[in-house]
């Protein structure tokens, strides 16, 4: 009888290992890292929603506000077409031309614009 030789003859080359194969939340170290780093993520994200909600309602806010004023303005030009002059639509006059504010005076002129002139 004759022996039949092997096909494929097998080396070191064709061991197989578990080397690469290991899942990476398996070690333990690795896996609270994870954690707290994700953990540290959701703390920043709470904060900005925080602040973000902050800044929602100060626009909400600042709406209403516009809104009032809106509506002051529109009450303010019915009484004016109505003839009715509102206390508060009356123009005051200057008591002078100019007056100090800080270090630096403000003049007006008489057509009611103003500008400013710094002294140093």
């Amino acid at each position: 009888m004759s022996v039949k030789p092997k096909n494929s003859i097998r080396s070191v080359k064709d061991i197989r290992t578990h080397s690469g194969s290991i899942d990476q939340a398996a070690i333990p170290y690795k896996a609270y890292m994870r954690i707290s780093c994700l953990e540290m993520e959701r703390a920043r994200r709470l904060k900005e929603k925080k602040q973000t909600m902050a800044r929602v309602d100060l626009i909400d806010s600042r709406i209403e506000e516009i809104e009032a004023e809106k509506q002051a303005l529109k009450n303010e030009l019915a009484q004016i077409e109505e003839g009715i002059p509102s206390s508060d639509s009356q123009p005051q006059k200057k008591k002078s031309n100019s007056r100090q504010v800080g270090s630096a005076a403000v003049h007006s002129d008489d057509s009611g614009t103003e500008g400013f002139k710094i002294s140093y």
